[in-house]
C-alpha cells in the first residue's frame, strides 16, 4: 500500500479521521481543538478549512450526507455541525457526560454516545428524536449502529470485565448480551473498536488485547481470530470497508494488518508509525486507507 498523499497541518495528536461520502474531501479532529478540511482532487491536495469553535480535544469526526458537513465530538462535552463551505458552525448540542465515546450510523442519519455515566443517547440528526438507553453495565467504551439502524451495540467496562450488550435503536430494549474478563493488569488503558458486519447479523470486536472476536450475537455464537505473532501486538484502532469484504487492524507494534474477513487471512501487513489512538479509515470508492503519519499528519495510502 503505497503512500499518495501526506496532509499536514494539525500541531498536536490526531483522535479521529473521516473521508467525504463522494471522496473529495479528508476531515481530521485533533487535540489541538480544531478540526482540519483538505480537498484531496488536487494533485497536490489543499487546506480548504479550519474549523474553530471546540475549547478542547476534537475525538471525533464524520461527514453528513450532503459531503459539504461534518459532524464533530469534543472532550468540551459538546457535538457540533459545521458547514464547510462557509466554514461556519450550523449547531451544538451539549453531552451530559464525560469521557465519551460517538459514533455516526452509516447513511448519516443517527449519531450514538455514551460515556462514564453508561447510559447512551440516540438521536436523529435531522428529527431531533433521542432515545435513552439506561445502560447499568458499567462506562461506555465502544458504540456501534447496524447499518440499517435497528440495533445499538455498547461495550461498557466494569472491574475487569467488559459487557458487550446489543440493544434495539428505537425502544432501547437489551435483545443480547455477552461478557468477557480482561484481567486487571489489562483495564487501564483498554481499547476497544467495535462494527456490525454488512448484513447486521454479526458484531466484530477487536478488543485492545491480541485478538479480533466476531459474534454471531443471533445464534450466540462466536469466533476468535489471533492478531499477529507476538504480545506486542495489542490493537489500537480498526476499520471495514464499505463492502465489508476487508478489515484494517491497527496494532501498537506499528503494523498495520489487513485482514480478508470472510476467511480471517492475512492479506498485506504495512509499516506504520502509530501512537495510542493512531485512527484508520477507508473511502467509500475502496481505493485509499487513511491513516496518522509522522508528525501529526494524515496518510492517504493507496489499496
Amino acid at each position: 500500500m503505497s503512500i499518495k498523499h501526506e496532509l499536514t497541518g494539525p500541531t498536536k495528536q490526531i483522535h479521529s479521521i473521516a473521508i467525504s461520502n463522494n471522496n473529495e474531501f479528508v476531515a481530521c479532529a485533533s487535540a489541538d481543538n480544531l478540526i482540519y478540511v483538505w480537498n484531496i482532487l488536487f494533485r497536490k491536495p489543499k487546506l480548504v478549512c479550519v474549523l474553530n469553535g471546540h475549547t478542547d480535544a476534537v475525538t471525533y469526526v464524520a461527514f453528513l450526507k450532503c459531503n459539504t458537513h461534518i459532524i464533530s465530538c469534543s472532550n468540551d462535552n459538546t457535538w457540533r455541525i459545521w458547514d464547510i463551505e462557509h466554514n461556519t458552525q450550523r449547531q451544538i448540542m451539549c453531552i451530559n457526560d464525560t469521557q465519551v465515546v460517538f459514533t455516526i450510523s452509516r447513511d448519516k442519519t443517527y449519531v450514538a454516545l455514551g460515556g462514564l455515566s453508561g447510559i447512551c443517547v440516540v438521536t436523529n440528526i435531522y428529527t431531533a428524536e433521542t432515545v435513552c438507553i439506561e445502560n447499568n453495565k458499567g462506562s461506555v467504551i465502544a458504540i456501534a449502529i447496524s447499518n440499517n439502524n435497528k440495533h445499538i451495540a455498547v461495550c461498557a467496562l466494569n472491574l475487569d470485565t467488559i459487557f458487550t450488550t446489543i440493544y434495539c435503536t428505537k425502544s432501547g430494549k437489551q435483545l443480547y448480551c455477552i461478557n468477557e474478563k480482561i484481567g486487571h493488569d489489562r483495564v487501564y488503558g483498554w481499547k476497544c473498536n467495535i462494527r456490525f458486519s454488512t448484513y447486521g447479523n454479526h458484531l466484530i470486536m477487536c478488543c485492545g488485547a491480541t485478538y479480533i472476536k466476531v459474534w454471531d450475537f443471533k445464534n450466540g455464537k462466536t469466533s476468535t481470530t489471533t492478531i499477529g505473532v507476538n504480545n506486542n501486538n495489542n490493537i489500537i484502532s480498526s476499520v471495514m470497508s464499505r463492502n465489508s469484504k476487508t478489515l484494517f487492524i491497527n496494532t501498537y507494534n506499528d503494523i498495520i494488518y489487513q485482514y480478508e474477513y470472510k476467511t480471517m487471512t492475512i492479506l498485506c501487513m504495512i509499516r506504520n508509525f502509530s501512537d495510542d489512538i493512531c485512527p484508520l479509515a477507508v473511502s467509500p470508492n475502496g481505493k485509499y486507507l487513511l491513516c496518522t503519519g509522522t508528525q501529526n499528519t494524515v496518510c492517504i495510502r493507496q489499496i
